[in-house]
């Protein structure tokens, strides 16, 4: 999910659940680039799933 830094909702992208999230950042990137029409700077907060299992 993507918002602006007011937190208004700019596109989502949903990747299966056996998927590293991280992977779809440039399909989400591309999706925000065409829905504002402008170039828009990212910054990524979510570390994502790092497919650690449990100790």
């Amino acid at each position: 999910m993507a918002v602006d830094t007011f937190g208004h909702f700019l596109a989502l992208h949903v990747t299966p659940a056996n998927r590293d999230h991280r992977a779809g950042v440039g399909r989400l990137d591309a999706t925000i680039q065409e829905v504002m029409g402008e170039s828009v700077e990212l910054a990524c907060i979510d570390q994502g799933h790092t497919d650690r299992k449990p100790a």
